[in-house]
């Protein structure tokens, strides 16, 4: 999304494709998940805990226009989020 505001800004040679380690010795296969023998389990962790190159995806596939798209998309989310639970009662407990 970064490069929908300031395209100038990122600088596309020095990224690489998300890389991963170990998360407390498993051997993780993506964001939030871990290979266990033959399956493959949801554990929740920080992509900074288990992401050699610090990041979840390949930052040389975006471009400002898809930035753009996901940024009105997510947006809208929050707007929708928002309006949703502005129309709930709250009421106040004793």
């Amino acid at each position: 999304m970064l490069r929908s505001f300031t395209p100038e800004s990122v600088d596309l040679a020095s990224g690489k494709y998300d890389e991963w380690g170990k998360f407390q010795g498993l051997r993780v296969v993506g964001s939030s998940k871990v290979k266990v023998g033959q399956g493959t389990f949801n554990l929740f962790f920080g992509t900074d805990e288990a992401a050699i190159t610090g990041g979840s995806a390949d930052p040389t596939a975006s471009d400002p226009e898809r930035g753009t798209e996901i940024m009105k998309r997510v947006v809208d989310i929050i707007a929708n989020f928002v309006q949703t639970f502005a129309r709930l009662d709250v009421v106040e407990e004793e």
